[in-house]
């Protein structure tokens, strides 16, 4: 995934200060997504040299972590301008049932809290730089910082976009500014 390579050069020549800042986070976020899809459709592969395709509860895990790796992947190169995702597919070889389980999650999202809702817009209005702690892939926490650009609903879930174009769905939360998310 060399996305960086792919990219005009005079795109960061021409962004001043704090957008030149904005953008290399964008692309070193979107290196971050293409090396774990790298890992997981290289663990999917590896798996099926050594014991052949069919439908085990092993295989599919490898598929689930390998959509969800490439839904992120896919939505990183979307908010850097990058729109060619059929080709891009294509030149991956990923597999059709990869594919399909893109944006797929395992469990069903279960809404937050009204008051943390209510934070995050908050945060998201007075445009205030916040920690964020979330289950990220396999179940590993992850620490995030940044400024919430939007919070909104697609598709019965609910998510929030940061300043560096990550996407975070909000059950996945489990702390904000280190106060802990309770269920809703």
């Amino acid at each position: 995934m060399r996305e960086q390579e792919r990219l005009d050069p005079s795109i960061l020549s021409r962004a001043d200060g704090v957008e030149a800042e904005i953008l290399q986070e964008k692309i070193t976020t979107l290196r971050r997504a293409g090396e774990k899809l790298e890992e997981s459709l290289a663990a999917l592969r590896e798996f099926e040299k050594e014991r052949g395709g069919g439908h085990s509860a092993e295989r599919e895990a490898l598929v689930r972590s390998a959509s969800e790796a490439l839904f992120h992947y896919v939505v990183q190169r979307e908010a850097i301008g990058l729109r060619d995702t059929d080709r891009l597919l294509d030149e991956l070889d990923v597999p059709a049932d990869v594919r399909l389980g893109m944006g797929v999650r395992e469990r069903p999202y279960t809404p937050i809290s009204c008051q943390v809702h209510d934070r995050l817009l908050a945060l998201a209005t007075l445009h205030r730089e916040c920690t964020l702690e979330l289950e990220s892939f396999g179940g590993t926490v992850e620490t995030v910082r940044g400024v919430i650009e939007d919070v909104y609903s697609y598709q019965r879930a609910e998510y929030l976009r940061l300043d560096n174009g990550r996407t975070v769905r909000l059950d996945a939360l489990l702390s904000v500014d280190g106060e802990p998310v309770p269920p809703a």
